[in-house]
């Protein structure tokens, strides 16, 4: 039986990962969809795709509460309005 005042121990909360669109492209400046709200950082890379395509990477440097903007550092495919974006570490844990 549990005592009065007790702290059960939960399973830790499995994290989301931060998913979003391109909402704005000028040559290599991008905003997106998701900001501070969903969990975005200053300096977070997020990785850049269509279908399963991947098309490049981005590096935040601006965020707000409901979207953020950042500059593409690495670009292998045609980059457009509308492509996702998810964290780089939750898509190299093979999400996507």
């Amino acid at each position: 039986p549990r005592r009065p005042g007790e702290v059960i121990a939960m399973s830790p909360a499995v994290a989301v990962p931060i998913r979003g669109q391109i909402t704005e492209l000028a040559d290599d400046l991008v905003a997106i969809s998701v900001g501070s709200s969903s969990g975005v950082r200053k300096g977070m890379t997020f990785i850049i795709y269509r279908g399963g395509e991947y098309l490049g990477k981005l590096v935040v440097e601006m965020v707000e509460p409901d979207r953020a903007g950042g500059r593409i550092t690495t670009r292998v495919g045609q980059i457009q309005v509308g492509d996702y974006v998810t964290e780089e570490s939750r898509f190299r844990a093979g999400g996507q």
